[in-house]
């Protein structure tokens, strides 16, 4: 008989008893006084390699490694920064999370995401220049015909995707409207407002929409972090604390500004 055997592995799981102290056996050894917390990845690995790869987590009824872990507060603290999973010993406590980073993920999830400054305030001052001289275009379309301008100028970096969520948060915050009735993609878009500063106005409308929005989160809310997830600067806290004020000061939840009736019987 000439069959190759492979040689058989050691598979068998260990015990939920042993895998509590291999946790605490392994962020013990990764942990130090300068690297306070370990990515959870390392620390899976770490596992396996002191267990000779026979701690397996969905042997033991978890989905992953994250739920093994929430199971032992007490062995080992884990806190979510951004995509990245982190774990601690308990008695530390966890680097606390800027909270600029913050607003920008809940309000990514609110859908609001905020694009990068420049990029959204370029995004606006133009598509208002087209709804100027088109009174209604085409959600695909307009997004199509500024990423094309963009990529003619050498701007690579004005995606498709800043675009639309530029859009969305144009929507959200009244300074367009669109008219429903089908697909968003084929849907005509329209300005909703009319001023003498009209980019201006647009700017704080967007701005008070994302402070708001901020506002209701069940996060503290401080302004000068407001600024830098809204402008990577703490030097737009005065302006926003201005706008803030005058939002306040109208009773009303954006610039006073003339709203365009806008019949879609027309």
């Amino acid at each position: 008989d000439n069959t190759i055997t492979e040689p058989v592995k050691n598979k068998t799981p260990i015990s939920i008893e042993d895998a509590e102290k291999l946790l605490e056996t392994a962020l013990n050894s990764l942990v130090t006084e300068e690297q306070t917390r370990v990515r959870a990845s390392l620390l899976k690995q770490e596992m396996q390699n002191l267990s000779d790869q026979a701690f397996d987590e969905s042997s033991l009824g978890f989905e992953n490694f994250s739920d093994f872990l929430a199971q032992y507060p007490d062995t080992a603290g884990i806190q979510q920064k951004g995509t990245t999973l982190y774990v601690f010993p308990p008695e530390q406590e966890p680097e606390p999370v800027e909270l600029h980073l913050l607003y920008r993920s809940q309000l990514k999830k609110r859908g609001l995401r905020v694009v990068p400054s420049d990029i959204r305030l370029s995004v606006i001052k133009d598509l208002i220049a087209i709804l100027q001289r088109d009174s209604e275009v085409a959600w695909r379309d307009l997004v199509n015909n500024l990423v094309e301008n963009y990529q003619a100028q050498g701007k690579n970096q004005y995606s498709k995707s800043y675009v639309n969520d530029v859009l969305r948060v144009a929507r959200r915050a009244n300074i367009v409207g669109v008219h429903n009735g089908g697909k968003l993609a084929t849907s005509p878009v329209y300005l909703l407002m009319s001023s003498e500063r009209l980019f201006q106005e647009a700017v704080m409308r967007l701005d008070l929409t994302f402070l708001k929005e901020i506002q209701s989160l069940n996060s503290p809310f401080e302004l000068e972090e407001a600024a830098v997830a809204l402008y990577d600067s703490v030097g737009h806290t005065r302006y926003l604390k201005v706008i803030m004020n005058r939002f306040a000061d109208n009773g009303q939840n954006q610039p006073a500004v003339t709203v365009i009736s806008h019949d879609s019987s027309e």
